[in-house]
């Protein structure tokens, strides 16, 4: 399947399980951490954006998928800094 050009802007239009079908095509995943036993945080990469996906633990449901709004702060939750 080709690959789509998409802004932020135009990802936020989605709702959350078509942001996620976005994801898994065109996205790149980043790194993965459980968090506490209770909720698994992905971060993804897709075009000039990147983008955090919450999930619960362990049922899999989908609690939030959102562009990053501040990196560092990103990384430095996750200990990657």
């Amino acid at each position: 399947m080709p690959s789509i050009q998409i802004t932020k802007e135009e990802f936020c239009l989605f709702n959350k399980q078509s942001r996620m079908g976005l994801l898994e095509m065109h996205g790149e995943l980043i790194i993965y951490k459980l968090i506490n036993g209770k909720i698994k945080l992905y971060l993804y990469e897709m075009h000039d954006f990147w983008i955090e996906v919450v999930k619960g633990h362990p049922e899999e449901q989908l609690i939030s998928i959102q562009p990053v709004k501040n990196l560092k702060d990103l990384f430095r939750y996750l200990c990657l800094d």
